[in-house]
């Protein structure tokens, strides 16, 4: 089976409260499942396993996060089941974008993201878009099939 492993570390701020009751907040709002993990981390698991094998939507992936919070600094490592997917750079950028609203929810007194949504926007237009390459691509075949036949009964090779 195929993986993708990305890591991501980043510093917060001493002052900041509980980091992991903001880490769950954000974690449950982008439908991960949570399982407490022992001291200062969070385990977390997203998708179904079979998802990398229909979906372009990086979201519905079965994800295993591991979070751990050491004093200042977060450590992000995610396992991504990718069997039967070739990632793009676009969408390896999914969790770059999820490190990043995590990171900014620590920093930030704000609303916390759902990436989902948008996600959920460009996979469809992906999906659109190799739709719209493979009606075309079968259109172009047909049309060179009809014309190829049309020159070879001309020329009485059929």
């Amino acid at each position: 089976m195929g993986h993708h492993e990305p890591t991501f570390s980043f510093t917060i701020a001493d002052d900041r409260g509980d980091p992991l009751a903001t880490l769950e907040k954000f974690l449950e709002l982008n439908g991960y499942s949570l399982d407490k993990g022992s001291g200062q981390g969070l385990r977390a698991r997203r998708g179904t396993p079979s998802a990398s094998w229909f979906s372009s939507d990086m979201s519905r992936l079965y994800t295993e996060l591991t979070i751990e919070v050491d004093d200042d600094k977060v450590d992000l490592s995610y396992r991504v089941t990718t069997t039967g997917q070739h990632l793009t750079d676009e969408d390896r950028q999914f969790w770059q974008r999820e490190a990043a609203a995590v990171e900014q929810a620590l920093h930030d007194d704000g609303e916390l993201i759902d990436l989902r949504p948008e996600e959920a926007k460009r996979a469809k237009q992906v999906t659109s878009e190799v739709r719209n390459t493979g009606v075309w691509a079968a259109f172009i075949v047909f049309a060179m099939v009809i014309i190829f036949g049309l020159i070879a009964d001309r020329l009485g090779i059929l």
